[in-house]
Order: C-alpha cells, then sequence, then structure tokens
C-alpha cells in the first residue's frame, strides 16, 4: 500500500540514501537539496512539510 510519512529524525537519513538511476538524474534534484530547500521555509512565513512517499 502507497502512504506519506512526514520526514523527521526518524526517517530523513533512508530518505537522504535514496538514489535515482543515471538516466534521471537531470531530471529531480538529490533529496537532501529538496529537505533543506522544505525546512528552509518552514521558518517564514509559507509553511512546507515534507513527506516520503512509502509503498510498503
Amino acid at each position: 500500500m502507497i502512504h506519506l510519512e512526514i520526514i523527521d529524525s526518524t526517517n530523513i537519513w533512508e530518505i537522504v540514501d535514496l538514489k535515482v538511476f543515471k538516466s534521471q538524474k537531470n531530471f529531480v534534484a538529490e533529496n537532501w537539496v529538496s529537505i533543506v530547500q522544505a525546512y528552509g521555509v518552514r521558518d517564514s512565513a509559507t509553511a512546507a512539510f515534507p513527506f516520503a512517499i512509502y509503498n510498503d
């Protein structure tokens, strides 16, 4: 079953360690970049909540 989980201290390193295929690298940012950007805006007036997509 596919479900979402908020990225926090319990799962952040497994998310950061995920890699895409070489052929996909030009289309997506590294996960750590996206996480840093999302948490960077959490302190501003805009709210961002990074989630990870899990498929059992």
